[in-house]
């Protein structure tokens, strides 16, 4: 696995990042290719932030909200290298616009909606770090 960043590896998604992921893949739950609304969709993340897992686009897979919670909870069919696998298929030119989305980077001045995940014992979803830009202040908030 190659070296990552504490940037790649602790810097959850800001939603503008999210919604375009999500619009890479034609707002399609990618695990059984069916469109779904955004809202209904998540990017989840098949190796956890909180463990290691970055913001790459071999670690993200786009799942509607059912398939979402089967994957947290590693059911039969969701184990990561079944995920793994659904991502490997992706045609390149989304695979290409995935990672192009993952390294833009905001203009100047522009509110970063960058959020931290906080260090907790256990992984949970819930505990995050929201992130001041003008002080580099953290707070812990909950979602």
């Amino acid at each position: 696995m190659p070296q990552l960043t504490p940037e790649e590896v602790r810097a959850r998604l800001p939603p503008y990042k999210i919604k375009k992921i999500k619009e890479s893949v034609h707002f399609k739950c990618e695990k059984e290719n069916t469109k779904y609304p955004p809202r209904k969709l998540r990017v989840h993340h098949i190796n956890p932030v909180m463990i290691g897992g970055a913001n790459k686009e071999h670690n993200l897979i786009v799942l509607c909200s059912h398939h979402h919670n089967a994957a947290t909870a590693n059911a039969k069919g969701f184990e990561k290298a079944a995920l793994r696998e659904l991502v490997e298929k992706r045609k390149p030119t989304v695979r290409k616009e995935i990672k192009e989305i993952l390294r833009e980077k905001l203009p100047r001045g522009s509110p970063s909606g960058e959020v931290m995940v906080c260090a907790t014992e256990k992984y949970t979803h819930g505990i995050v770090c929201d992130i001041d830009t003008n002080t580099s202040n953290r707070k812990r908030i909950t979602k």
